[in-house]
């Protein structure tokens, strides 16, 4: 008989003598062997035989059910962003990300340059710094999965007129489809910042 060249679960059948079953049976303890390296150090190792070089997860597209004697910890794709780790508590408790956004920018628009990171618990903060006068006021907020605002604040690097007297310029959040995708930036006459810093916390 062909022996498998991979994993064979019915190895070995009742029907089959020790000639034909062996084979397949070795090649099964190969094929498990070297699963189990894949992110382990080899069963054979001189030292640390067993342990784990890397955790390797995939998405899992349903949040596991956890019992009340379980916790999970999995990988799972978080909409507008990409795979964070996730640890659900016992009895199914609602899951939290343990990983986060590190710091990220994204391609300059003409009258800013933008950051982003995120927080625990569905916070993301954009920052970054806004010029008035380059065509437009806007201040965009990407990725655009901001759903609330939680804090907008601005720290002044130039004023229109060269005084310290600058007022803080209000914003109007522009909503497309529930989502925040940019503020609009109203400068507070006579003095308004001609180039600032901002700061906006938002939730998910």
């Amino acid at each position: 008989m062909t022996q498998p060249t991979t994993f064979n679960p019915n190895v070995p059948l009742k029907s089959w003598s020790y000639s034909q079953w062996q084979p397949s049976f070795l090649t099964n303890f190969q094929q498990l062997y070297k699963a189990f390296q894949a992110n382990h150090e080899p069963l054979d190792a001189a030292s640390n035989a067993g342990n784990h070089t890397n955790v390797q997860l995939y998405d899992q597209p349903v949040s596991p059910t956890v019992s009340v004697s379980e916790m999970a910890l999995f990988a799972q794709m978080v909409t507008g962003q990409t795979d964070q780790v996730f640890l659900k508590y016992q009895d199914n408790k609602t899951q939290f990300p343990l990983t986060n956004y590190q710091i990220y920018t994204i391609n300059p628009f003409s009258s800013q340059i933008p950051y982003f990171t995120s927080l625990p618990g569905g916070i993301i903060l954009y920052f970054g710094t806004f010029l008035f006068n380059q065509g437009t006021n806007d201040i965009y907020l990407q990725p655009t999965i901001a759903k609330n605002i939680l804090s907008v604040c601005f720290t002044n690097i130039q004023s229109s007129s060269g005084q310290n007297d600058v007022k803080t310029p209000g914003v109007g959040p522009v909503i497309e489809n529930g989502i925040i995708t940019k503020l609009t930036v109203l400068p507070l006459q006579p003095y308004f910042a001609k180039s600032l810093y901002y700061m906006v916390m938002a939730n998910t």
